[in-house]
């Protein structure tokens, strides 16, 4: 099924035809920070800086086809007004969207003129969002023409939506300008402190030679008695709300009202108007940001500049393989998680929940598809994110919109999702793969402390407001990355329940389990902390072979080190869980600032043991199979109750058998019947494929709300795509590629499938139980996707900087025998070319020999995988790898 945008050329550009057939489709609009706006085929969406400075109303999905109060502009032609806000009442209209990186253009076309809006927020001033409207004369006759904006300024916190919406209009000072109405508050309403206020909200209007006969700043007045939006009457009697240039109203609700005089537009001839909302600290200030893009010529320039460097970013990242769609819907897949560290998890129209920034998990998953576009800064970013961990094992809740900026809980809603630990390393180990540097490991960083110590289980009395971690001696504590990471991957391995598998805490990545604190168990993370005390136990043998012999860490964290001092017994979840109180208890309030050296052999062995003892007892307690079909329980609930079996009523959760894929945890065997068993209860190509779980068809308050959720939606049995990737990347990892890839396409052929996912090129955060995609652009993933398809697909793989290559390609990605990667690799621009011209698949090609820029190169091996010493890259290569039998 072709979708119904089309991509016009190999740079992403998309055009959709009949658009407004569309009611929750939305685009994008940012810069770098700033300004982040949302846009959709009705000029619906809103513009805001953060939680307290939205321009426009703030959105959720239903106002996309409902409200009135949003951008608007009028045409009144011969004497007829039309609006662009578009509720469903132009059924003859033809509207069309193009799509860029990142503008929209939205053009409308009536009976006897057309109006083209091209709306983009500049990438290195994005303090303005733009909108350039040009109005043609399609008809064979002159045409009078009057151009009019309508565009409600709300100015103020989303909070006021519904909680004091009147009284904060009260705080409003709305000034008239030459060129634009400016609202700026007196006051920020905050009954647990007001301010003053310093945000002014701005809308402004140009046109090369005609000039602004009226301005409505007041919304009731531009509206006027017994009229609405849809039809004010500042269309038939503008003098009425009507203010001179210099005044100023205060205490009403504001409006960006401006009317143009007439203007004689003659058959096949266009006029031009810009339109700029603003945001700034002053009157002045937003004046100045409008005027900049006063001309034609001024906007074309920024939006072209604008365009040039979100191509170059993405450029850094480019995929030939399969067909020219894919490659282009690649595009728009690479863009979401930089959209995402832009916009955070907030402020798109399905994103209605919290108030900006990332969460935990965010930081972390996001940076995989960073290494690939932005290494140069990764480093630093990695570094600063370890500054959130606490002692405990544990990490702050509240993420800065900057790199390393984290906040005590504020709203008392104190949390652990118990997969945190897992993340940081996972992205750290690929960071070191890729560069090389190991070094990081060893840098020291301090640890965020709060009153929240035992896993937010216990309060201690906070002596200031300074959040770090101090020794006996007041000291600033600092340890290093790796003991951080040591720490935050050990005590989920004593923090188990009666079934000896972690605790889930408050939720694991799902963050429906929100409702088994008490004796709720993640079998699924537990696999996971496996992996991970495996994969370090591996990166320390490899530096001890490199000459690494003792690591520093803190006197406390030798207690999670059992076997260097007295060993418990693992079997014994009680020796366990006394062993981690005692833990918790020395660093309670602070730790005493002494160090040890500890043998780095005497923690591989350590860590192995513990790995090694997951591993068993998952085996034994958690696997479940009847003939063909095999699964792994995921889950205990609150009543210590399995989640999971094959027996009538059958239940499974795809994330249950992830994480013991990709952990190593389930055998080769037992692989074949989990993808049967997942074929049959989770896999629906209507929907895009896995769902996370079959239909339980049961309230279960003793684990999660998500349960509550109606079936195939969100985390109640929806394809949720970043678990279905991540199904894929367990499976490719394994070498059950065929599978891996199915997971993998199933999803961008459901996007594709235009009747059922209806929604503009990207990957959502999940398909409903009707197949349309939701919560676009703003999930991980994206990163997840990309990162499979650079590690796994093309088998860019890195071991200290040098690198591997690994392919997975399967007989459909070829292009005419080719394929092709371009990514950064250790500060360089590669682009590797697999040539495969005997059509072979999977399992039947090796790599016989490689070129570098156009010479051979006799490749040596890691683990029988051709390996490039990072010495023979030269900043910018082109590596060959020729495929045979």
């Amino acid at each position: 099924m072709k979708p119904f945008y089309t991509f016009t050329g190999r740079d992403g550009s998309f055009i959709v035809n009949h658009a407004n057939q569309f009611n929750y489709t939305y685009f994008p609009l940012v810069g770098n920070g700033g300004i982040r706006s949302s846009i959709t085929p009705s000029f619906h969406g809103d513009t805001k800086i953060d939680q307290n400075s939205f321009l426009l109303l703030p959105v959720s999905q239903e106002d996309l086809h409902a409200s009135l109060l949003s951008r608007n502009l009028w045409f009144t032609v011969d004497n007829h007004a039309y609006p662009m806000l578009d509720l469903g009442q132009q059924p003859d209209v033809q509207t069309t969207v193009q799509g860029q990186f990142l503008s929209h253009k939205l053009e409308k076309s009536f009976s006897d003129f057309s109006v083209a809006i091209t709306s983009f927020i500049p990438y290195d001033n994005p303090v303005v969002e733009l909108h350039k409207v040009v109005y043609t004369n399609t008809s064979q006759t002159t045409q009078t023409m009057q151009f009019m904006t309508a565009i409600p300024i709300y100015g103020r916190s989303a909070e006021s939506i519904r909680d004091h919406r009147h009284v904060t209009a009260l705080l409003n000072q709305v000034h008239v300008l030459e060129d634009g109405i400016v609202n700026q508050p007196t006051m920020t309403f905050d009954e647990r402190g007001h301010q003053r206020n310093h945000r002014a909200y701005g809308v402004f209007a140009y046109h090369q030679n005609a000039t602004i006969t009226h301005r409505h700043p007041v919304m009731e007045e531009f509206v006027g008695d017994g009229n609405t939006l849809l039809h004010p009457g500042a269309l038939k009697h503008p003098d009425a709300s009507n203010y001179d240039v210099g005044s100023r109203v205060d205490g009403y609700e504001a409006i960006g009202g401006l009317t143009f005089e007439s203007l004689s537009v003659k058959p096949q001839e266009s006029t031009t108007f810009i339109v700029a909302l603003t945001i700034g600290d002053t009157l002045e200030k937003v004046r100045q940001y409008g005027a900049q893009y006063h001309t034609e010529e001024a906007f074309d320039n920024a939006l072209k500049a604008s365009n040039q460097t979100w191509q170059k970013e993405l450029d850094q990242l480019q995929f030939t393989m399969r067909d020219t769609d894919y490659a282009n819907w690649l595009k728009w897949v690479t863009i979401q998680p930089i959209l995402r560290r832009l916009f955070g998890n907030s402020y798109l129209p399905h994103h209605d929940y919290g108030k900006g920034g990332r969460g935990w998990r965010d930081l972390w998953q996001d940076a995989l598809t960073l290494l690939f576009l932005d290494p140069h800064g990764v480093e630093d970013m990695l570094y600063k994110n370890y500054a959130g961990v606490r002692i405990d094992g544990s990490n702050a809740t509240i993420i800065g919109d900057t790199d390393g900026e984290f906040k005590s809980d504020r709203n008392h809603i104190v949390r652990v999702w118990m997969d945190h630990g897992v993340w940081p390393f996972l992205t750290t180990k690929l960071f070191i793969e890729r560069s090389g540097n190991s070094d990081i490991l060893f840098e020291k960083q301090r640890y965020f402390h709060d009153q929240h110590t035992h896993y937010t289980r216990k309060i201690t009395p906070q002596q200031d407001d300074r959040e770090i971690l101090f020794t006996a001696n007041n000291d600033i504590y600092e340890g290093t990355i790796l003991e951080h990471i040591l720490i935050q991957n050990l005590v989920p391995f004593y923090n188990v329940d009666s079934h000896n598998i972690m605790r889930l805490e408050n939720a694991d990545w799902n963050d429906g389990l929100d409702m088994a604190p008490d004796h709720g168990e993640s079998v699924a993370f537990t696999a996971m902390y496996q992996k991970n005390m495996s994969d370090i136990a591996d990166l320390l043998e490899a530096l001890h072979n490199r000459g690494l012999r003792t690591i520093t860490i803190a006197k406390e964290v030798v207690y999670l080190f059992d076997t260097l001092s007295t060993p418990v017994n693992y079997e014994n979840v009680e020796s366990k869980q006394a062993l981690l109180h005692r833990y918790f208890d020395s660093v309670m309030t602070n730790v005493s600032g002494e160090q040890v050296d500890v043998e780095v052999t005497a923690v591989i062995q350590d860590l192995r043991k513990k790995a090694d003892f997951i591993t068993s007892l998952l085996r034994k307690q958690e696997w479940h199979e009847q003939d063909s079909l095999g699964l792994y329980n995921g889950y205990y609930d609150n009543d210590g109750m399995k989640l999971e079996s094959l027996q009538e009523p059958v239940r499974m959760t795809l994330t249950g058998q992830v994480f013991t894929i990709m952990s190593r945890v389930a055998t080769d065997d037992q692989i074949p019947k989990i993808l049967a068993a997942a074929d049959i209860y989770l896999y629906d190509k209507h929907r895009g494929g896995y769902a996370l779980n079959n239909d339980f068809d049961e309230v279960k308050t003793n684990l999660g709300r998500m349960f509550g959720f109606a079936y195939g939606h969100k985390e109640n049995g929806a394809v949720f795509s970043h678990m279905a990737v991540m199904f894929a990347n367990a499976l490719y990892q394994r070498g059950f590629v065929k599978h891996g890839r199915k997971a993998m396409m199933s999803l961008y052929e459901q996007v594709q499938d235009s009747t059922r996912s209806k929604m503009y090129p990207g990957l959502p955060e999940y398909f409903d139980i009707k197949g349309r995609g939701m919560y676009s652009y703003l999930t991980g993933s994206a990163s997840w996707y990309l990162y499979t398809l650079v590690t796994e697909v093309f088998g860019i793989q890195g071991y200290f900087g040098d690198m591997v290559l690994q392919p997975k390609l399967s007989q459909e990605d070829w292009v005419d025998g080719k394929a092709s990667i371009t990514t950064l690799f250790n500060d360089r621009m590669i682009t590797i070319n697999y040539h495969n011209p005997d059509d072979l698949d999977y399992g039947e090609y090796t790599i016989s020999s490689i070129q570098i820029n156009g010479e051979e190169y006799p490749f040596d091996t890691h683990q029988n995988n051709p390996l490039i010493p990072r010495d023979k890259l030269s900043k910018s290569a082109t590596i060959d790898g020729y495929l045979t039998r």
